[in-house]
């Protein structure tokens, strides 16, 4: 089996890449780039699978695009293999439909569902969702304390997948195949696997979330923010040292969290069992610039400038075990106000759980430190007004730049075997840039609207300048997949599930007025309950003898099913419009040993609606149906029939339809290799 080596890159190439995109030129040679085409182009039986996973790029946009003109690399490989709709996952979630990719298979065998999950004997008081991807780490139950110490000694505590099935590329390296992943999601933490992986989607933050950021402001009205994924630092400058009050209202300097520490002793509070690195900041008014010392390492910034990624120590028992991340630092502004805001500190390469055969370790090597938190993208920052619209797209291309960097170092050791790699920018912008190209979105797009109007289309132009670049390298036994999970649609109203269950008398609460200030799920009572949701497509019955305080027997279920499942197709929005395209018994879409773990009716929203944030999060909602005036304003969390993604081939494939766990066994083919048992998914060819 043949080693990934990663040696230093040559920067000119993906420095071609870039700037071609940035000016929108679609040329696809770039003097110095690498020679990186498999020896088949000279005669040799060697030949190269990729598949290039493009999340959000929509069928619809995609052939529209096409027929302008505006995507010739995408059109000329259609023209010279095939290109159709790719039926999404149902829900069209990412996790989802990744995972569905993954496994060949749909989700009543592979066992993920939604974001998130409910597990059925926690529901009761206090009961909160869990991820639906990743199972909790167990506590140590073997610890040892050090003597004198609040320490004590643990054994590292290791999160798992839920994912049922065997993922292909371990299919793929038993048979002898190389395999490299790159950023798959729903794939952390990574299995043991002789292939190379580095994970994706659903990787966490050094303080276990999925990116919370800091935000040091001087700016009062910043003070009040009321945010979900960031803390807020009150700052005041002192004799040109830039002091943040901490939770006592004492003035200090800032600091950054790292996770909560696992080796202290019980009897530290939660309060202080967080790891928190001090540092200092320094402002130069004549300079026009701040001065950041962390653990040893300066930097300067001037206003509008990020910094390089910097390593930090978090120190779990001194001198003996630590843990690791790395930060990006950005000084938005000097004046009249002083704010930083301090990136998510992601887990720095060579933490756990992150990569397999030191991937990695070895991009770090050829590239340098990079985002490995799984949506690296800062669509929080934006929608949370923290950045603006051009601070966003900012950040968003230093993403893109780090990944066809990384694109480079892998196609530049791609010699035999299978390459898998990931890009997240289409999708993630398309959540929050909608209601720019959407000219009839409630949220509106305010002076900046013509500005923004083409960002989505600028985003697709790239991806085709990538594929331009891709297409270059491979020779002509070389095979190349382009497929996306699912589509995109305007997200213009909300519905809140949790509201309309609890008018309709499917739930209650306690108190109705408390319930208005709770939050997750808070005040329910679960002995008069008969439904309520979970996730953002998901709904379950309140089931005796399945969750802890079932009110529903199980003599009713079908007959309660139906009654909600009509109730919801019947329902109208005030200008008639249907809300539901389709809702779902898990039985009619999915089969498989983990069906019971489905939700049971699982909800296709129509074209233009979606969940609302609150109902997702389980809290109170004054309205069933209200505008999207905040937050994603497009999306794909509905019937899956509306949302296709794409499936492009250098193959001539002969089906006339795919689903993603098709893809799977065609991959599988390329090989000479059978589906495994319990893969749904047939060969295209």
């Amino acid at each position: 089996m043949v080693r990934y080596t990663l040696g230093r890159i040559r920067p000119f190439s993906i420095t071609c890449l870039l700037i071609t995109g940035l000016l929108g030129t679609c040329s696809l040679f770039w003097p110095g780039c690498h020679d990186t085409k498999s020896e088949g182009a000279s005669g040799s039986e060697t030949s190269r699978v990729m598949v290039l996973g493009i999340d959000g790029m929509d069928c619809g946009i995609t052939q529209d695009l096409m027929k302008k003109g505006q995507l010739p690399n995408f059109t000329a490989l259609a023209k010279e293999g095939t290109f159709m709709p790719l039926q999404a996952s149902m829900p069209p979630l990412s996790p989802v439909a990744w995972t569905n990719f993954i496994t060949g298979t749909n989700p009543g065998r592979h066992g993920i569902f939604d974001f998130l999950i409910r597990t059925p004997e926690k529901i009761h008081n206090g009961f909160l969702p869990e991820d639906g991807v990743v199972k909790s780490a167990e506590l140590d139950k073997n610890e040892i304390r050090i003597p004198f110490t609040k320490y004590v000694w643990t054994r590292n505590q290791t999160k798992t997948l839920r994912r049922r099935g065997v993922p292909f590329w371990d299919i793929l390296v038993r048979n002898g195949v190389n395999a490299v992943i790159y950023k798959m999601p729903a794939n952390y933490p990574v299995s043991d696997s002789a292939a190379k992986i580095l994970s994706g989607m659903g990787t966490p933050d050094i303080e276990g979330t999925y990116g919370t950021f800091t935000y040091i402001s001087c700016e009062p009205s910043d003070w009040r923010k009321d945010i979900d994924s960031g803390h807020i630092q009150k700052a005041s400058i002192d004799k040109g040292v830039i002091l943040v009050e901490n939770s006592s209202g004492k003035k200090t300097n800032p600091v950054l969290y790292g996770p909560a520490n696992p080796c202290l002793t019980e009897d530290v509070e939660y309060k202080d069992r967080h790891i928190t690195v001090p540092y200092e900041i320094y402002i130069d008014v004549n300079e026009q610039a701040v001065a950041i010392s962390v653990q040893g390492q300066n930097l300067v910034l001037k206003e509008g400038q990020w910094s390089k990624w910097v390593r930090i120590e978090f120190e779990m028992i001194p001198y003996v075990k630590s843990v690791y991340g790395i930060v990006r630092f950005y000084l938005q502004s000097l004046d009249p106000y002083l704010k930083i805001f301090v990136s998510p500190i992601n887990l720095a390469p060579g933490s756990d759980g992150i990569a397999t055969g030191k991937l990695d370790s070895q991009l770090q090597e050829s590239c340098g430190y990079f985002y490995t938190k799984g949506m690296s993208e800062q669509t929080k920052a934006l929608t949370q007004d923290i950045f603006t619209v051009e601070e966003y797209i900012v950040q968003s291309d230093m993403v893109l730049r780090e990944r066809l960097t990384a694109l480079d170092a892998l196609l530049s050791e791609f010699k035999e075997g299978f390459l898998f790699f990931y890009i997240s920018t289409l999708d993630l912008d398309s959540h929050v840039m909608w209601r720019y190209y959407d000219s009839s979105h409630p949220a509106g797009s305010g002076s900046d609207g013509n500005k923004y109007s083409n960002h989505i289309i600028d985003r697709y132009k790239r991806m085709d300048v990538v594929l331009g670049y891709v297409k270059s390298t491979l020779g002509p036994r070389d095979i190349l997949y382009v497929i996306s999970d699912h589509g995109f649609a305007p997200f213009r109203r909300q519905f809140s599930l949790m509201r309309w269950l609890h008018k309709e008398g499917y739930l209650v609460y306690k108190s109705p007025v408390k319930a208005r200030l709770s939050k997750l799920y808070a005040d329910i009572d679960w002995q008069k309950t008969l439904a309520y949701g979970v996730g953002f497509n998901g709904l379950y019955l309140n089931l005796k003898g399945r969750e802890a305080s079932g009110f529903v027997d199980q003599a009713d279920y079908d007959k309660l099913l139906d009654r909600i499942r009509r109730e919801l197709l019947d329902l109208r929005d005030i200008d008639g419009q249907r809300v539901f395209r389709n809702v779902y018994r898990h039985s009619e879409i999915y089969d498989g040993s983990e069906l019971a773990n489905a939700p049971d009716l699982i909800l296709g929203y129509d074209e233009g609606y979606g969940p609302s944030d609150k109902s997702v999060a389980g809290t109170w909602s004054e309205y069933v149906l209200s505008d999207r005036l905040e937050g994603f304003t497009g999306h794909h969390f509905m019937d899956y029939r509306l949302v296709p993604g794409v499936v492009f081939s250098t193959r001539a494939l002969s089906a006339n339809k795919a689903r993603l766990e098709d893809i799977t066994a065609t991959i599988l083919k390329e090989f000479g290799i059978n589906p495994a048992p319990g893969m749904t998914g047939i060969p295209l060819y």
